[in-house]
């Protein structure tokens, strides 16, 4: 496989992919890798969008912008209290305390899709606004989410697996959830930390 290409992804694998289209910048969707080739010289993916079956398939160049387009499945998430019971196939669980600061990175779920952003305040009735990341690499725009369709954004990379956001490390983010990486049958450590098809979620 590395002969291919010199990332992690194979045929049939439930991943997120990201868009940087202008109305969708920011977004990861649910899909599944039909098919990963080389074309026009540059490494693509053939992505069905689970969230919309009257999609059609796509081809998605894996580097855009300089960003990588397409990540592993998020993996899963669980309160700190229950970590120690965690059962899980995935390589990595976040441990999270359930509750949400001035100044997290975050992702909203808003029309079957995650947009990446920044809580700027909690309001009441359980909210908080939202400010989008800003182009080219989001929409920029301020919206009021229920902290219900809220998890902790995360960045992956090949090299280091699923991390905590560069801007969230250090003496900043002692509340921010713990990234872990499951060992063996419910035993966790702590992970090493470092410094399109939507319709559309902006509306």
């Amino acid at each position: 496989m590395g002969q291919k290409y010199q990332l992690p992804f194979k045929e049939g694998q439930t991943a997120e992919a990201r868009c940087l289209e202008e109305g969708y910048r920011g977004a990861w969707f649910r899909c599944k890798v039909q098919e990963i080739s080389r074309r026009g010289g540059h490494w693509s993916a053939l992505l069905q969008y689970l969230d919309y079956p009257d999609e059609k398939w796509t081809w998605t160049e894996l580097y855009q912008m300089g960003q990588l387009m397409l990540r592993p499945e998020y993996p899963p998430v669980h309160l700190k209290n229950k970590v120690s019971d965690v059962s899980s196939n995935s390589d990595a669980t976040l441990a999270f305390d359930g509750t949400w600061r001035e100044g997290d990175l975050v992702d909203w779920l808003c029309d079957d899709c995650y947009w990446s952003g920044q809580v700027t305040k909690l309001l009441d009735n359980g909210k908080a606004k939202i400010e989008l990341l800003p182009p080219p690499l989001g929409e920029g725009k301020t919206y009021d989410a229920f902290v219900k369709d809220l998890r902790p954004s995360l960045d992956w990379s090949p090299e280091c697996g699923w991390v905590m956001p560069a801007s969230q490390v250090g003496e900043s983010s002692r509340q921010y959830p713990n990234l872990l990486k499951l060992v063996s049958q419910g035993h966790a450590i702590v992970k090493g930390k470092r410094g399109r098809p939507a319709r559309t979620g902006s509306s």
